[in-house]
C-alpha cells in the first residue's frame, strides 16, 4: 500500500513540474507574439507610408488597390474612388457589348486574347473576365486546332495538283462544279493508296481518311473512257504483262513501283535506274530459267498497218496505213517473262525521266528569280468552226468546216500569279514555223510589260514534229535573242506532258461552245477569236497564216538533225547559234544560264554543244551578238562552206584600215554603267571585217573581274553626220574589254516627238554592217 502512495506521489510531482514547464513554454510564446506582433505594426505602417509616395506607374493592379483604399478617409476620396469604378464597369460593359455582336470567331479569338494575359492569370482573374464579358477562352486552342488543320489541308491540296501526281483533261465537257464553283477536271495517274504512300515520304504524317477527304473535288480518278487516250505506251503495255504475270502465280504483285523497288538499290539513284550500278546493274526479276515452259497468251498495244480501199470514181483504191491497236501475243510463260526483264530495264529508265522532269519543272517554278520566267506550252486539238446551232442540209453534209489552231500556255512570274494565255490562227499548221509565230507576240508582251525578264525556260511536251526536232531547235537559239540573253527548253518524257495548258485550251473550247449554245455562229477562226476575247479571262492573241509563213522563210533548209534527238531533254543557249543539250533537266541554283555555266547534278547527262553558223545580215552587231528579223541573220546548221567569204573579202577592200579619232584609253575602273563607249568586232565568215559601234555600258567591268566582261547595248548611227545616234534595246551583249577602242564623251539627249537621241559634240568613225 505504501509503495503504490509513493508512486502515485512521484507521479503527481513529474506532472506538477511538467504543466510549470508548459506554462513557461505558453509566456514565452506570448512574448514572442507581442515581439512579432509589433515588428509587424510597424511594417506595415512602413509600407503604408512607402505605398502611398510610390507613384501609381510603379505599383502593381493590387498595389493600386490598397493604396486607393488606405487613401480613403473622407468623403472626397470616396468620390474619386467611385469614379474609378464606374470607368471600370464601363469599360467592361463596352467590351462586353462588342465581343457579343462581334460575328466572326477569328475576332473574338483576337479580343479574348487580350484578357488572356499573362497579368491576368498572376491575379487569378481569368475566371471573373469571363463571367463579367462572357468570354470563351477555348476558342484559341480550338482555332490553334484549325489552322494546323488548314496547314495539312493546303499541303494535301498541293499534293494532288503536282503535275506527277494529277494531270489536266483536256476535254470541254470535263469538269465538275461543287458548290457554285466550276473546274476543269484532274485524273489522278495512280491510285490514292499509292499516292498515300507518296505523299508520307516527305510530308508529315497523316491518316489516309484525312489524306482522302482533304482532295480537291475536281481531282479524280480517271474512267475507263479516260484511260483508252493519250495514255503512255510504255506504261500500259508492261503493266498489262505484270498482271498476266500475277495471274500466274509468277510476281507477287503487279503494282510496278514495287517491282522496281525489287531490282534495284534505290529507286531515287540515277546510276540505279540506268543500270549503271555496280551492286544492281545485273539484278533480274523473274529467273527465265525455272520458269515453265507453258504456253499462255497476253495482250500489247502496236502499231499494225491495214490495207484499206476507197472509191474513187468507178476505180477502187487500196492503201495501207498505221493504226495503233490492242493485238494478242502468245508464247511461252518463259518467253514472258524473259520479254518482262528487257521491258523493265528500260521502264526504269522511263519512270527516272518522268520524276526528274517533273522535279526540274516544280524547282524551277519555286525557285524563279526576277529576271527569268516559265512558260508551259502545248497545242489543244483544233477547234471545228462550222458550230452553228441551225445548219442547212448542204452545209452540213458538204465540203469540210473550218477549223482553227489553239496554242495555249500559263506563264509563270517571280511573286506573281500565273497568267493563262492562247493564241488562235487560221493556220492549220503545228510546226516550228507556228510555233514561233504563235510564241512571238507572247514574248513581245512578256519583255514590254516585264524589261526585267532576261531568261526563258520554255516546258513542253516532246513530239517530233512539233517542239522536239532541228528547225525548232535553230529558232530557238536564234530568234529568242531579238529580245532575251538566253533561256533554256525542257522536254517531259515521251506521252508524260499533259499539264496546265490543256485546261487553259479545254476552258477555251466551253466558253465557245456555250456561246455556239446561246445562238451565236463560229464560221471562221478570227470570230472564235473575236468571241473568246469578249468572254474569257485569257489572254488572246490571234496569228495569221502570212505571219507562220514570214517564220519559215528565215529557216534554213539545210539544217542537219541533232544526233540523238529523242534522248535530250533539255537545251540551253546563251549566245546566238549555240546550242548546248543534256538528256536530262537540272534547274538547281548551281546553274549560270546567262553565262552559260551549268551544274553536274546529273552525273550521267554530259552537256554536248551544237553551233550553228550564222550568215552575215543588215547588222554585224545582231548577227553575232543578237537576233534579227532579217532573211540574211538566219543560218545554216553545221555549214561549212558559203559565200560569206567572198563578200567578207570584198567589204574589207572597199572599207581598209580606218584611223580613229583621239578617244580617252579605256580603263577597267573607268568602264563603268552609263559610260559610252567605241567597240571592235570581228565579223563575217573568216573573222577578217572589222566593224565598229558605239555602245552604252550596263554593267561594270569590274563586277565581272573573271570574264573580264561588260554587259553594253548598241547605238545605231542617225543620218550622215556621225554624231547622232538613238539606242537599240535589243542589240545587248557582253563583250570583253580588249574590244573597247576607246571611252567616247558624254553625249547630249536630244526628244523628238516620242523619240530619244544622243548628240555627240563630234562625229564618229563607225563601220555598222548595213
Amino acid at each position: 500500500m505504501r509503495h503504490r502512495v509513493k508512486k502515485q506521489r512521484e507521479e503527481i510531482e513529474r506532472l506538477r513540474e511538467e504543466v510549470e514547464r508548459f506554462k513557461q513554454l505558453n509566456h514565452n510564446a506570448r512574448k514572442s507574439k507581442n515581439y512579432y506582433k509589433v515588428k509587424l505594426y510597424r511594417e506595415q505602417k512602413k509600407n503604408k507610408m512607402a505605398l502611398l509616395n510610390t507613384p501609381d506607374d510603379l505599383l502593381s493592379p493590387r498595389n493600386k488597390a490598397k493604396k486607393m483604399l488606405a487613401q480613403c478617409k473622407d468623403k472626397n476620396d470616396h468620390s474619386r474612388i467611385a469614379k474609378k469604378l464606374t470607368f471600370h464597369e464601363t469599360i467592361m460593359d463596352n467590351a462586353k457589348e462588342k465581343y457579343k455582336n462581334l460575328k466572326k470567331s477569328k475576332d473574338k479569338s483576337l479580343m479574348s486574347s487580350i484578357f488572356l494575359s499573362r497579368c491576368i492569370r498572376k491575379y487569378r482573374l481569368k475566371a471573373a473576365a469571363s463571367r463579367t464579358l462572357g468570354l470563351s477562352f477555348t476558342k484559341k486552342l480550338v482555332l490553334k486546332e484549325h489552322e494546323k488543320q488548314l496547314k495539312t489541308k493546303e499541303q494535301v491540296e498541293s499534293f494532288f495538283l503536282r503535275e506527277d501526281v494529277s494531270r489536266f483533261s483536256a476535254g470541254i465537257k470535263e469538269t465538275k462544279t461543287f458548290k457554285g464553283v466550276k473546274k476543269q477536271k484532274r485524273y489522278l495517274l495512280a491510285s490514292m493508296k499509292q499516292l498515300h504512300k507518296k505523299y508520307l515520304k516527305d510530308n508529315d504524317k497523316i491518316s489516309y481518311v484525312t489524306f482522302t477527304r482533304y482532295k480537291p473535288f475536281y481531282v479524280c480518278p480517271a474512267p475507263c473512257d479516260s484511260r483508252d487516250t493519250c495514255l503512255c505506251r510504255q506504261h500500259v503495255n508492261i503493266e498489262l504483262k505484270a498482271r498476266k504475270l500475277k495471274e500466274l502465280n509468277q510476281v507477287d504483285t503487279c503494282d510496278l513501283q514495287t517491282l522496281i523497288e525489287q531490282v534495284v538499290c534505290n529507286r531515287k539513284s540515277q546510276d540505279c535506274m540506268y543500270q549503271k550500278c555496280e551492286q544492281c546493274k545485273d539484278n533480274v526479276l523473274l529467273v527465265v530459267d525455272k520458269m515453265p515452259q507453258e504456253p499462255t497468251k497476253w495482250q500489247k498495244w502496236d502499231t499494225i498497218v491495214e490495207e484499206r480501199e476507197k472509191i474513187k470514181g468507178n476505180e477502187t483504191i487500196q492503201f495501207k496505213v498505221k493504226v495503233s491497236s490492242k493485238i494478242t501475243e502468245r508464247g511461252t510463260v518463259s518467253q514472258l517473262g524473259q520479254s518482262f526483264n528487257d521491258e523493265l530495264s528500260k521502264f526504269k529508265k522511263h519512270v527516272f525521266n518522268i520524276k526528274n522532269q517533273y522535279k526540274a519543272y516544280r524547282t524551277l517554278k519555286e525557285n524563279l528569280h526576277d529576271n527569268e520566267t516559265v512558260i508551259h506550252i502545248d497545242f489543244s486539238e483544233n477547234f471545228m468552226c462550222a458550230n452553228t446551232v441551225q445548219k442547212i442540209k448542204s452545209f452540213h453534209f458538204g465540203a469540210p468546216h473550218k477549223q482553227a489552231t489553239i496554242h495555249t500556255g500559263v506563264l509563270y512570274l517571280k511573286d506573281k500569279d500565273p497568267i493563262s494565255f492562247a493564241s488562235v490562227s487560221n493556220c492549220l499548221d503545228h510546226g516550228p514555223n507556228a510555233i514561233w509565230a504563235h510564241l512571238k507576240p507572247v514574248l513581245e508582251k512578256l519583255k514590254r510589260e516585264n524589261p526585267q525578264v532576261q531568261l526563258v525556260h520554255f516546258f513542253s511536251d516532246g513530239p517530233a514534229t512539233q517542239y522536239k526536232q532541228k528547225k525548232s531547235f535553230y529558232l530557238f537559239c536564234t530568234k529568242l535573242f531579238e529580245m532575251f540573253q538566253g533561256g533554256t527548253w525542257n522536254f517531259f518524257e515521251s506521252s508524260h506532258g499533259k499539264g496546265a495548258p490543256d485546261g487553259v485550251g479545254g476552258a477555251l473550247k466551253r466558253v465557245a461552245n456555250e456561246q455556239v449554245g446561246c445562238g451565236k455562229d463560229i464560221p471562221t477562226p478570227e470570230t472564235l477569236f473575236e468571241i473568246l476575247k469578249e468572254n474569257s479571262n485569257v489572254e488572246l492573241f490571234f496569228v495569221d497564216e502570212k505571219d507562220v509563213d514570214n517564220i519559215g522563210k528565215i529557216v534554213p533548209t539545210d539544217i542537219l538533225p541533232i544526233q540523238g534527238t529523242r534522248e535530250i531533254h533539255q537545251m540551253m543557249t546563251n549566245k546566238k547559234g549555240v546550242l548546248q543539250h543534256r538528256k536530262l533537266s537540272c534547274c538547281c541554283d548551281k546553274n549560270d544560264w546567262i553565262r552559260g555555266k551549268y551544274c553536274d547534278c546529273v552525273s550521267l547527262s554530259q552537256i554536248q554543244t551544237t553551233h550553228f553558223t550564222i550568215l552575215p545580215g543588215k547588222k554585224v552587231y545582231n548577227q553575232i551578238y543578237s537576233s534579227s528579223d532579217s532573211e540574211m541573220d538566219e543560218a545554216s546548221f553545221n555549214s561549212s562552206g558559203s559565200s560569206c567569204g567572198d563578200l567578207e573579202d570584198m567589204i574589207s577592200a572597199d572599207h581598209p584600215e580606218i584611223s580613229h579619232p583621239i578617244l580617252e584609253e579605256p580603263s577597267v575602273l573607268r568602264v563603268t554603267r552609263g559610260t559610252h563607249v567605241l567597240m571592235e568586232f570581228l565579223g563575217g565568215a573568216r573573222k577578217k571585217t572589222k566593224y565598229r559601234y558605239v555602245g552604252v555600258c550596263q554593267t561594270n567591268l569590274e563586277d565581272d573581274e573573271e570574264c573580264e566582261e561588260v554587259l553594253v547595248m548598241s547605238l545605231n548611227v542617225v543620218g550622215e553626220g556621225g554624231s547622232l545616234f538613238k539606242v537599240n534595246e535589243k542589240d545587248t551583249s557582253y563583250i570583253k574589254f580588249d574590244q573597247i577602242l576607246g571611252i567616247l564623251p558624254t553625249p547630249k539627249i536630244q526628244l523628238k516627238g516620242d523619240r530619244v537621241f544622243y548628240k555627240f559634240p563630234s562625229s564618229i568613225d563607225v563601220f555598222e554592217k548595213g
